[in-house]
């Protein structure tokens, strides 16, 4: 698992993404495990904290998914997971801006699928104290900066299109707040942003069957809150 080390305000991890590579238009997507020579990282500026959450001085995290392309660049990155919503679009524009010796499969450059872990810390901040926010039943759940190793996507299957949505044409997102207990398993799940109420339940439905590995903390699982967008398209 190739990682990289970035000033105190951040650090990024880069991890296998699941899908061994897809076809597109210019050729192939492959996945780390296919190249001879992985992806070299040349720059990567830190992202910038979000203003709005300066007064409460709150630490999380991003996934963010992306292609490190052929030319060094990177290509069509979207935030797959984040501990505050916030967070979502500072990840994405500073991970856009990084720039790779790419990936290559017999001597040749190659486009190469990768997701980095972008970790927030409030500027001039202490660190957070090693205590968690709240429980399920017993079990302490603890923030995104109060872990050493984040939570890792098994199962995701994709939600169930609402019938009547569908049918009418209508796109939209839902952001499902939910907690990865110590066994993998999602607790707890709630709508923390619908551009349509169905699109929220349909959401949380489909969070309820996704399975993790989880979160842990010296080295032993433990529960951990999460944000995760999920998208509503059509196809035609």
């Amino acid at each position: 698992m190739p990682r990289v080390v970035l000033p105190a305000a951040i650090c990024v991890a880069l991890i296998l993404a699941c899908q061994t590579w897809a076809e597109v238009p210019s050729g192939h997507i492959y996945s780390p495990t296919d190249v001879t020579t992985p992806v070299h990282a040349t720059v990567q500026p830190p992202p910038a904290y979000p203003a709005s959450l300066q007064k409460s001085g709150v630490a999380g995290f991003v996934v963010v998914d992306f292609i490190a392309g052929a030319d060094g660049l990177v290509h069509e990155p979207r935030a797959s997971q984040y501990s505050n919503a916030a967070f979502a679009a500072p990840a994405v524009e500073s991970v856009q801006h990084w720039k790779f010796k790419p990936a290559e499969l017999d001597g040749h450059a190659v486009d190469c699928r990768l997701s980095a872990i972008v970790n927030f810390t409030p500027p001039n901040s202490h660190p957070a104290p090693r205590v968690w926010e709240k429980k399920v039943g017993d079990v302490p759940v603890y923030r995104g900066d109060q872990v050493t190793r984040h939570v890792v996507p098994l199962v995701r299957t994709p939600p169930k299109y609402p019938a009547a949505l569908r049918k009418a044409g209508v796109t939209g997102e839902a952001t499902v707040d939910f907690i990865v207990m110590p066994d993998g398993t999602v607790a707890q799940p709630t709508v923390f942003a619908a551009t349509d109420p169905r699109f929220g339940e349909a959401a949380v439905a489909c969070v309820k069957r996704w399975k993790f590995k989880p979160a842990e903390r010296d080295g032993h699982p433990v529960a951990t809150r999460m944000q995760v967008p999920i998208m509503f398209t059509l196809h035609r």
